[in-house]
Order: C-alpha cells, then structure tokens, then sequence
C-alpha cells in the first residue's frame, strides 16, 4: 500500500498536535496551512519531482524514511516558531519556551538519525561551522 499526504499528515498531527496548537497552527492536513510545507520537503529528499510533489506517493518500503523525513521538517518548523517566542514573566506567573525547543531539538536529532539509518541524509544548520581563512599574506608589502 502506497503513502499518501494525508497518511503522513495524519501521522504528524499525531505525533505534534500540542506543540501545533501552542505554535498557532489550526490546520491538521497537508495544506499549506497546516503540515503542506514539510510533506513537500521530506519529499523532496526522497528525490520526488518538484510538478509531482502534490499528488505523490511513497511505497510502503520507504515508509519509515518518508516519516522520519517528515518529522524532522515538522519538528523544525515548530523549533524556529517556539524559538523566536520570548520568556515571558508577570508577576507570579511565568511562561518559558525553553523546554519546548530543547525537546524540538532532541525530536528533530532523533528523527535526523532514523533518515540517516534509512540511507538518507538531512543537512541542517549545524552541520555548518563558521571558519577564519587568514589571507594576510595576499596583502602587498609596502614599499618606499
């Protein structure tokens, strides 16, 4: 049996129906509304062409890849939203977000190993590290 969209959305208000609700994400579907964005980019890696991203499906066999792919994209999303949300304090009452993206975080790298276990690899942003390349020796010397 083939995966739908509507399997995987499905699968994915499952598994973050709270955290959307808390994120102000209403849609439960594959629209772009509610989990459109990251069914098309866990498609993507799975090599599906951009004009067939609509009405594709996965075989049955590339299941767990498909859902790891799309938790990792749903959890992204949802860790970009909580994280730009500040702490906020009045009086007694307090609301912090920070336990949301350190659980966000722990989901997207779990999901990221299971697509890497399936043959699939995920690049994010910390895959990336910032390097100074010293060119100081391309500069002129002076001369009189």
């Amino acid at each position: 049996m083939a995966i739908t969209r509507s399997n995987a959305a499905d699968y994915l208000d499952a598994r973050f129906s709270a955290l959307a609700t808390g994120a102000g994400q209403t849609a439960t579907d594959d629209s772009a509304d509610g989990y459109g964005a990251d069914i098309d980019d866990a498609l993507r890696d799975l090599s599906v062409a951009e004009a067939d991203l609509s009405s594709a499906t996965v075989a049955e066999s590339s299941r767990r890849a498909y859902y790891a792919l799309c938790e990792y994209y749903a959890a992204r999303r949802f860790w970009i939203r909580y994280a730009a949300k500040g702490n906020v304090r009045l009086g007694p009452a307090a609301q912090s977000y920070e336990s949301a993206v350190s659980a966000l975080k722990a989901i997207m790298d779990d999901a990221q190993d299971r697509a890497a276990t399936e043959g699939i690899a995920v690049s994010s942003a910390t895959d990336w590290a910032l390097v100074r390349l010293g060119l100081d020796f391309i500069e002129p010397e002076v001369t009189n």
